[in-house]
């Protein structure tokens, strides 16, 4: 899952690498909703979307020199917390011949859900440009997550990833617990010791089972 998180950001890369430009802060917004993937997000009105699929999206500005990717991950890993699954993103991107000198700049956790974490690195692309890349994690249930990430080049990057926290501020799920449990289920083995309640997993956060065990 993680691997086509960082391939839809290579698409996304190779399509803006070289274009930057002055301006305000994503001033104009309006509110990109997927129609399977069940989450929301403000993006800047003048971005593009290039690509969609069942549980991911992305858009570029190809004025500004900027990438945006979203997708969902339904099962796998779901015994990861935040931090390990970022860990996980950065793996990915060491693995991938198409970025070298990977430098992670700063990992913290987010106050946008219960449960979400912020990573942020740098790297360098195959065409040799030094990029920078925000990575937001949210890890809503056990087996669902939703990751946003913004690339750009070095420069361009700096100048706007206060503005990247306000888009990613404005995330949210769309759909239910049981809903989001329809697109997990056949991605998880029959007997799988995540499903209780007669087949369903619960419907608590992660969150919420870290404070009972405390």
């Amino acid at each position: 899952m993680h691997k086509k998180l960082v391939l839809a950001i290579i698409v996304v890369i190779f399509l803006v690498s070289g274009c930057s430009s002055e301006t305000a802060q994503f001033p104009e917004r309006e509110m990109y909703r997927h129609p399977d993937a069940g989450f929301a997000v403000q993006l800047p009105s003048t971005w593009e979307k290039v690509y969609e699929s069942e549980q991911a999206v992305s858009f570029v500005d190809s004025e500004l020199g900027i990438g945006f990717n979203a997708r969902a991950e339904f099962g796998g890993l779901s015994f990861y917390n935040v931090e390990s699954l970022a860990d996980e993103v950065i793996k990915v991107f060491e693995d991938n011949k198409n970025f070298t000198d990977i430098d992670v700049i700063s990992e913290e956790q987010t106050a946008i859900t219960e449960s979400s974490y912020k990573l942020i690195f740098e790297s360098t692309d195959s065409l040799g440009i030094r990029l920078g890349t925000k990575v937001f994690i949210f890890d809503i249930y056990p087996g669902i997550r939703y990751y946003l990430a913004f690339t750009a080049d070095k420069e361009t990057y700096y100048r706007y990833d206060q503005g990247f926290d306000w888009l990613a501020q404005s995330f949210f799920v769309t759909k239910d617990y049981n809903e989001l449990y329809q697109a997990l289920t056949p991605q998880m083995p029959e007997g799988h010791p995540e499903t209780e309640n007669g087949g369903k997993p619960s419907p608590e956060t992660n969150t919420d089972k870290d404070k009972k065990n405390q």
